[in-house]
């Protein structure tokens, strides 16, 4: 960021600088740089059922698994240069009353009965009219959701890829598939297909030349669809969007305000034709209505709780005090359908129902010991609200200790189960094994079961899932043993 303190007092606001909390002191301007963050709100519900639990293996079973999709999401729209963000608010374990959803299946049916008895019965299926309500059930399948004007509910299977909760929300923020028989609605992603499984196909389709041919200008518009979060293609490396898709994200932020933690006043003067054409009160700083300039967005005022969003190039202000409120100012790059994910691959989930015993058995362990580990930490909270200062810090830590050991305890009988588990029931265990010790750091473990699993399994797209999986693990195993030369 520029500050220019000529006598005209102009600032100047540049596209790579972000400011935070600007406050006026002495006609001067003060600014702290910071990353664009305009959070929408995700309310996260599990199914669970009869006895309490959460399906014994999965993809999307734990805390921690949520943790991980809403870091790789955020991850993903931060380098692709969104304002937005994901913010998980909370994840909450339904009754059992509801347990017959437990292990439906992730379909457009099972999707429109949920959203009807959940408006229907809203306290019971904790229903967030503030956040997007993101069901789970230990079904098959992968994820569903609407696209607006019924994008407040998504629901999630266990059968889904590292950036599926994200996949989902951007149906939410009004992003279709990239092969959307009707068109995606952007012209800056090329055509595509969801059964193609080489991106040789897309290359001779747009271009009629395999990708190593393409010219890099080429290259990179394959890329951009290919690896798009909206397709169907590069398995656990979908992390682009389009600068379409991104518009077409921001474009819904007005409409759907009530999920976000601040609402966006966006400034585009190029985009903003009936300002620039002196209808100033036209302009209401929606991104389809964006403010001419920085000036103007100033002088609507009324920016408690909103943010203002520069489009990437050169802004100024006016008035001779300089910006005399405390707001944020972020920059950024420049009827209702059904969409789904295709299931890549299948694996059993409720292996507490297995028809080997000892499977069964050391599964039902297992889950009652994953659910005191969550009910540890649950009932510390509760106990800090009337705990001194002092033991707080105490009580924090003794819960955690015995969160972990529940936590130890459940790979143990996980371990367990896999000695007598085979075929794709084993597959399912080794799975939840290799995801267990990467999200506990153990990179060699977790790099080890994902291969016994790609060794071993006939689906193919499994394969390559936990192929990209064991490798991430393997990078990460590395890195962490780099030592620094002594100096």
């Amino acid at each position: 960021m520029f500050l220019n303190k000529q006598k005209n007092k102009h600032c100047h606001f540049y596209s790579q600088k972000i400011i935070k909390h600007l406050f006026i002191s002495f006609l001067i301007l003060f600014a702290v740089a910071v990353e664009a963050n305009i959070p929408f709100r995700v309310s996260i519900k599990f199914f669970v059922d009869a006895d309490g639990d959460r399906p014994t293996a999965g993809d999307f079973i734990s805390n921690a698994d949520v943790d991980d999709q809403e870091q790789l999401g955020n991850d993903i729209l931060k380098t692709e240069k969104s304002e937005l963000r994901i913010l998980v608010t909370e994840i909450i374990d339904l009754p059992t009353s509801l347990s017959a959803f437990s292990d439906d299946p992730v379909n457009s049916t099972t999707l429109a009965n949920i959203r009807r008895l959940a408006l229907l019965s809203r306290t019971l299926f904790q229903w967030r009219t503030n956040a997007i309500n993101v069901y789970v059930t230990g079904g098959t399948g992968s994820a569903i959701a609407y696209l607006p004007d019924r994008n407040d509910t998504v629901l999630m299977g266990q059968a889904i890829r590292n950036t599926t909760l994200l996949h989902e929300l951007g149906h939410s923020y009004n992003v279709k598939h990239t092969h959307d028989p009707d068109g995606d609605g952007c012209s800056d992603t090329l055509g595509d297909n969801s059964d193609w499984t080489s991106i040789n196909q897309m290359a001779n389709n747009s271009y009629g030349v395999n990708y190593s041919e393409l010219s890099s200008s080429q290259k990179s518009l394959v890329d951009r669809t290919w690896y798009n979060v909206l397709s169907y293609h590069a398995g656990e490396n979908r992390s682009r969007f389009s600068p379409c898709q991104k518009d077409r994200m921001s474009a819904r932020t007005s409409p759907d305000a009530h999920y976000l933690t601040k609402t966006p006043r966006y400034v585009h003067p190029t985009n903003s034709v009936i300002c620039s054409y002196g209808v100033p009160l036209a302009c209401n700083g929606w991104f389809i209505l964006p403010y001419p300039d920085l000036q103007s967005a100033l002088d609507a005022g009324n920016l408690a709780g909103k943010a203002i969003v520069l489009e990437r190039g050169s802004h100024s202000i006016t008035q001779t005090n300089g910006i005399n409120s405390n707001v944020d100012i972020y920059s950024r790059q420049g009827t209702a359908s059904i969409d789904r994910e295709k299931v890549l691959y299948e694996l059993p989930w409720r292996l507490d129902q297995s028809k080997n015993p000892a499977v069964s058995e050391a599964a039902k362990n297992a889950k009652r010991e994953a659910k005191l580990a969550r009910k540890v930490l649950k009932d510390a909270e509760k106990d800090l609200a009337t705990t001194s200062a002092n033991e707080k810090k105490l009580l924090k830590k003794q819960a955690k200790e015995k969160s972990k050991q529940h936590k130890s305890n459940v790979t143990e009988y996980l371990l367990e189960a896999e000695k007598y588990a085979a075929e794709r029931e084993k597959h399912a265990i080794q799975m939840e094994l290799a995801k267990r010790y990467r999200q506990s750091q153990n990179y060699k473990l977790c790099s080890e079961y994902y291969n016994r699993v790609a060794e071993d399994t006939e689906q193919i797209n499994l394969k390559e899932i936990a192929l990209a999986r064991a490798r991430k693990c393997l990078g990460k195993l590395e890195k962490s043993s780099i030592v620094e030369p002594e100096l």
